[in-house]
């Protein structure tokens, strides 16, 4: 339903409102009309003609799109993906919109999501990796200082030096109980007991030395962490550099974007295949048709720091 809305009266001239506004009317109890395939399979064959009929619609006859960002926005609110469509400007220009699949399906009210366009996007994109390198830079050293600091704070090797001496003492008197215990100078109940005081202090002792050991790995595990998250972030900067972000360079550096719909932003969080997760804000008008505003974006990102 809602599929047209009449524009004139007198006339009865109509106008087909975009796919996301439709209102959908799903037959929760499955009596009107039985199901005949379960719900995920008719779901995936959706997909699939929708591909297919997008494909003859560009005339590129293809039956698998290698549009840029299939498969990694999601919508946080239906937990599904968004479905390129094909726009025009109002110039006559031609663009991209990404739209939720559970709100073309379900209706306008069904998810408050709104359209996403490519050429809005794909800047927010470049961004992320042309400053990335300096943020990881700044976030290396300064997790590093952070780290060395704990290290020299804690003085691990001597610390550890300590405890095996410690561990050492504590079997020598063990073996000094069981000599006592031997010649008669203590009763068994007291060997016993003191045998397993000592035990647990050597428990302790080891359990105080393996927290210190794994401390020192930490520097060195998190160097080498460090190390691949820039050498990920230096190629795919270079990647934008000698050529403009293709479908090839999404796969390789973009794990998944969650879009969050929020009542004057829409919120990304773009989850890196390096393993880190950063935050875009893009704003919300009615009107919107692919241009940003970044200064309203920068003001959102910073307030959010």
């Amino acid at each position: 339903g809602n599929k047209v809305v009449i524009t004139d009266l007198f006339t009865k001239k109509q106008k087909f409102l975009p796919e996301e506004e439709w209102v959908m009317y799903k037959d929760e109890t499955g009596e009107t009309v039985p199901a005949i395939v379960s719900e995920e399979l008719w779901e995936k064959a959706n997909e699939v003609l929708y591909m297919r009929s997008q494909d003859v619609i560009t005339a590129q006859h293809k039956t698998v799109h290698q549009n840029l960002l299939t498969g990694k926005l999601i919508c946080s609110h239906c937990g599904k993906p968004y479905y390129r469509k094909d726009a025009v400007g109002k110039s006559g220009e031609k663009m991209s919109k990404w739209v939720c699949s559970g709100k073309i399906k379900n209706g306008a009210a069904s998810c408050p999501s709104h359209a996403i366009y490519e050429n809005e996007i794909k800047p927010m994109i470049e961004d992320i990796f042309k400053s990335g390198q300096q943020n990881i830079e700044e976030l290396s050293a300064c997790v590093l200082k952070l780290v060395s600091e704990l290290l020299d704070a804690n003085d691990n090797q001597t610390e550890i030096n300590k405890i095996n001496k410690d561990i050492i003492t504590q079997e020598k008197m063990k073996t000094k109980l069981l000599e006592h215990n031997t010649n008669g100078n203590i009763t068994d109940d007291d060997f016993v007991k003191m045998t397993s005081d000592c035990n647990a202090e050597i428990e302790r002792l080891h359990q105080q030395l393996d927290m210190l050991t794994e401390t020192a790995k930490t520097e060195q595990d998190m160097k080498k962490e460090l190390a691949n998250i820039k050498a990920i972030l230096k190629a795919a900067e270079k990647h934008i550099d000698d050529e403009e972000i293709d479908k090839a360079f999404v796969d390789r550096y973009i794990k998944e974007i969650i879009v969050y719909p929020e009542e004057d932003v829409t919120r990304f969080e773009i989850r890196l295949n390096a393993g880190t997760t950063i935050e875009k804000f893009l704003e919300n008008t009615r009107g919107r048709t692919g241009h940003i505003s970044k200064k309203m974006i920068k003001a959102y990102e910073e307030s959010m720091r």
